[in-house]
């Protein structure tokens, strides 16, 4: 690379960042796979370059040699922020969880409790309510596939 990228940088508009995408893309990619796993990485990518193009445009990267660690700064901080994105999320359908109980019927709610509070087997369960193993197993799956369309349906997320 040449010292010219960086005046190039910063006479640029707004395509500023697509010299370094062609440069860099590969290895921020890389580095999101690995930082966010079963993230997709290309909107990082973008974030993480027009970040880096603004510092150049505002100098406050001046020599080439900075541009690494400055992109590696700026990638970290995009897992930073998308981590605790995802930890708000999550959180938040933590919250959801008293209503998606509410909703259920009572003897779901009972099957519930005795499974998880009390860690009871299926099988006692089904003989503590008196009702067959099979509607136990068939009640708690549905419980699970309600929670999970819950929270689907709050993320915007298709059933697959």
């Amino acid at each position: 690379m040449k010292g010219d990228l960086l005046d190039q940088l910063q006479a640029a508009g707004l395509g500023a960042a697509s010299p370094l995408y062609t440069k860099f893309a590969d290895g921020i990619r890389s580095l999101l796979r690995h930082k966010l796993e079963g993230a997709d990485p290309e909107e990082g990518v973008g974030t993480v370059l027009e970040t880096v193009a603004v510092a150049i445009r505002e100098r406050r990267i001046r020599t080439l040699d900075q541009l690494p660690s400055q992109i590696r700064a700026a990638v970290n901080s995009y897992v930073h922020q998308a981590r605790a994105a995802g930890a708000l999320r999550a959180r938040s359908y933590s919250n959801e969880l008293p209503q998606i109980l509410t909703d259920l019927s009572p003897e779901a709610r009972a099957i519930l409790f005795c499974r998880y509070a009390q860690s009871q087997t299926d099988e006692q369960i089904s003989r503590e309510m008196s009702i067959p193993f099979e509607t136990v197993v068939s009640i708690r799956t549905e419980i699970r596939r309600h929670i999970l369309d819950t929270i689907r349906a709050k993320i915007g997320k298709s059933d697959s």
